[in-house]
């Protein structure tokens, strides 16, 4: 142990003697333990909530899309898996569009737009953590019913329902209307309306997608939405890891007339804007952390001129002016080390409660419980955080330390 480290921890401990010295120690270390704890508490929160939306929206989207925007029939899904054979799990074809979805209860109408996607029923098996819900007549097969008579059906999403006041259960029909989706005899391109039976409805917990997402079979997707409609492949591969290799062999070896996506891509203002957030959360956290450091700068003054004699006769004996700003700037690391690594604790284990005992939200949220992903990166980066700014609040007091005269601080000793 050096003499700087030794003489700034007796400095530390002795300011149990003073009156005002104490209180501003402790001040100084809960106000960067609480800066620490709210960085280390909301942000894992937040990061949580990420993970959660990343699953949902991966569980909603394939891994990689190929729209097909020049409506040509020469791509297969043969040859798409001829490209990339080791990654594939399931391609599959498909077509979405925007059309107004209309209901009459009484002698109200309700209309609304929504996007329509024709799928395979096999595609809307293979959705993940999307919870569905059936009429008791009805199931997944209803959506392409083997009766000619009987009307296709149609699965809504859950926030969709209210919108347009209908309900599996009650046997409701929904009007589709494609605005722009066949060549009139004018030449002029008009609208397509088709009539669907609500057979069920789904539940994402993505609430851009339960309020205006529909699924129809691929068949009546392209009855329904004809010309306007956007065809393509969606890819959904063995592991989800390898998007950004299985788009670049993809974009090498079709044409230009294709354009090819991952899910990420597609959802990149999303992201963005949650990144956004994150970053703009973390500056306003960090403000705590700054403002704990001005009792740090008050502090050290205090201290510098509490032991102004204690400096002129280490200076009388032979310490360099470097070594005694050593000590003070210690003493503040050492405030900022404790402060940090107790606000790093308690931070992460109240993380751990949060993770062992979620907070239960309500349905409002979309979510369950309270996401929370802690990370021990991001931890020790918020500890070694507090100890920089604890040393960096001491630069200016510490520079004071060393401006007496000696020989006028020494006079009456």
């Amino acid at each position: 142990m050096n003499t700087e480290f030794w003489i700034s921890k007796r400095y530390l401990r002795s300011t149990r003697k003073q009156r005002f010295l104490p209180l501003m120690t402790f001040v100084s270390i809960a106000g960067i333990s609480i800066g620490i704890i709210a960085l280390i508490t909301i942000l894992s929160v937040m990061r949580g909530g990420n993970e959660v939306l990343e699953k949902k929206l991966m569980g909603l989207n394939a891994h990689v899309t190929i729209v097909d925007e020049g409506n040509s029939d020469d791509l297969t899904a043969d040859k798409i898996h001829s490209l990339i054979p080791e990654y594939v799990k399931n391609i599959s074809h498909f077509i979405q569009g925007e059309t107004i979805a209309r209901s009459k209860t009484g002698d109200e109408v309700v209309a609304t737009g929504i996007r329509v996607k024709g799928v395979s029923e096999e595609d809307i098996k293979n959705l993940r953590d999307v919870e569905f819900y059936f009429a008791e007549d009805s199931s997944l097969n209803s959506l392409s019913p083997s009766d000619k008579s009987s009307l296709s059906g149609i699965i809504l999403g859950d926030e969709l329902l209210s919108q347009l006041n209908v309900h599996p259960d009650f046997g409701d029909k929904i009007d589709l209307i494609a605005p722009l989706a066949q060549v009139g005899p004018t030449g002029e391109l008009e609208p397509i309306a088709r009539t669907y039976k609500l057979i069920g409805s789904f539940r994402s917990g993505f609430y851009e997608y339960d309020s205006r997402v529909a699924f129809v079979s691929f068949r009546e997707g392209e009855k329904l939405l004809g010309l306007q409609g956007m065809r393509g492949w969606q890819i959904t591969l063995n592991d989800p890891y390898k998007i950004k290799k299985v788009v670049e062999i993809l974009k090498q070896s079709l044409g230009s007339d294709l354009r090819i996506e991952s899910w990420d891509r597609e959802n990149r203002k999303l992201f963005a804007a949650l990144k956004l957030e994150r970053w703009a959360m973390g500056i306003v956290l960090f403000l705590i952390v700054l403002i704990a450091s001005f009792s740090i700068i008050g502090l050290v003054m205090m201290l510098v001129f509490d032991k102004k004699k204690d400096v002129a006769i280490l200076r009388t004996i032979g310490m360099n002016i470097k070594d005694v700003r050593k000590i003070f700037l210690l003493y503040s690391v050492q405030i900022g080390a404790v402060g940090s690594i107790l606000g790093g604790i308690l931070g992460s284990i109240l993380c751990f409660v949060l993770m062992i005992r979620p907070i239960k939200l309500p349905g409002a949220y979309y979510l369950d419980t309270l996401p929370v992903k802690w990370s021990f990166f991001w931890s020790l980066v918020f500890v070694l955080l507090g100890v920089f700014v604890a040393a960096l609040s001491s630069l200016y007091p510490v520079s004071q330390s060393t401006n007496e005269d000696l020989v006028v601080t020494l006079r009456y000793e």
